[in-house]
C-alpha cells in the first residue's frame, strides 16, 4: 500500500482502512474485487475504503490491482 502511495491506518484486526483520492471502489469492482466504500461512515468521507486481509495469494492480487488503479 505504501509503495502505491495509499494512505492507511495501522490495524490489529483483519481489516485495513485506506484512503485514496482515486475511485478505488469502482476501479476494483470492474476487476471483480469488492472493497467496502466507507464514505457513509461517520467521521470519514469520500476516498476512504476498508479492505479485508485474506490469503497471501489474494492479498498479492489485491495489492497489484490497487497499484494498477492508482497508476491509471
Amino acid at each position: 500500500l505504501r509503495d502505491a502511495g495509499i494512505a492507511h491506518i495501522r490495524s490489529v484486526s483483519n481489516y485495513i482502512l485506506i484512503y485514496s483520492e482515486k475511485d478505488l471502489y469502482t476501479g476494483l469492482l470492474n476487476r471483480g474485487i469488492l472493497i467496502r466504500d466507507c464514505s457513509n461512515f461517520r467521521g470519514l468521507g469520500k476516498g476512504w475504503y476498508r479492505i479485508a486481509i485474506r490469503t497471501h495469494e489474494e492479498n498479492v492480487h489485491l495489492a497489484g490491482a490497487i497499484r494498477e488503479e492508482v497508476r491509471n
